[in-house]
């Protein structure tokens, strides 16, 4: 990492139409293929995969190589919430370390992310969609507005995932936390950073949260999957490999329109 450049509507019940559009794969199937046919080539991205796989590093290349993408964090603005004094910090403060913030809490964020996109960016979501609501959520926006979607999952080893997030370290700089690795800490340190280790970064903890996203977040990956929507790629890999597989699929399917 390079220390010296780190800087920095209300959800409710979805329209049926859209609720029970998506209920079935099927359904979905048939009516994206419809959709897609007729929209512009351009496609938002989602990054998925489990805490530890790559996503934030990933995202940034993309950010970099890529400026039209705005992306969505979510992991960053539950953070931001978190320093607001008053009701609303207290509630992302006192939400339990192994639970998920309720869906139309995320939905609102999503939201409120979507209003200050401009008709050049594309989006770049990360921590979003985890659950089928979510992505209803996120499909129904996309079809109110006439936008392509597709995902890219970051498919690593369980077990590799937890190794990284057991020697996992941050660099704290206002809000935001740059993870690291653990050989980076005395260059971070040589340069005035605060180093920082998250508290439920203990193996109990990890495994709850890997476990709680393949229960929640793999089945909305297949039904993305199951319609043609996403694309996967070897996160076992060094960042390099990983970045250049997630770069010629955006080049094919995002600029080249196929």
């Amino acid at each position: 990492m390079n220390f010296t450049t780190i800087s920095l509507q209300s959800s409710g019940r979805f329209h049926s139409e859209f609720w029970y559009r998506w209920e079935s794969p099927l359904i979905a199937n048939i009516y994206f293929a419809k959709y897609n046919s007729s929209m512009k080539q351009e496609k938002d991205i989602i990054i998925f995969g489990i805490q530890w796989s790559g996503k934030w590093t990933q995202s940034t290349l993309i950010r970099q190589e890529y400026p039209e993408y705005f992306a969505y964090e979510s992991g960053d603005i539950i953070r931001a919430m978190t320093k607001i004094d008053g009701p609303v910090g207290d509630y992302f403060k006192g939400v339990k370390k192994w639970n998920l913030i309720d869906n139309s809490t995320i939905c609102a964020m999503f939201d409120m992310y979507t209003t200050i996109l401009s008709e050049d960016n594309l989006m770049l979501l990360d921590g979003f969609p985890r659950s089928y609501t979510q992505m209803y959520h996120v499909l129904a926006y996309a079809r109110k507005t006439h936008r392509k979607i597709m995902g890219i999952y970051l498919d690593i080893n369980k077990n590799t995932a937890i190794d990284r997030l057991l020697n996992r370290y941050y660099v704290e700089k206002e809000w935001h936390l740059y993870p690291i690795l653990s050989q980076e800490i005395d260059e971070a340190k040589d340069h005035g950073f605060k180093i920082v280790k998250r508290d439920d970064d203990n193996e109990e903890a990890i495994r709850h949260r890997i476990e709680s996203y393949f229960q929640e977040t793999m089945p909305v990956i297949r039904h993305f999957e199951d319609i043609g929507l996403l694309y996967r790629v070897n996160a076992d890999q060094p960042i390099d490999d990983v970045f250049a597989e997630i770069k010629k699929i955006i080049d094919e399917k995002v600029i080249d329109g196929v």
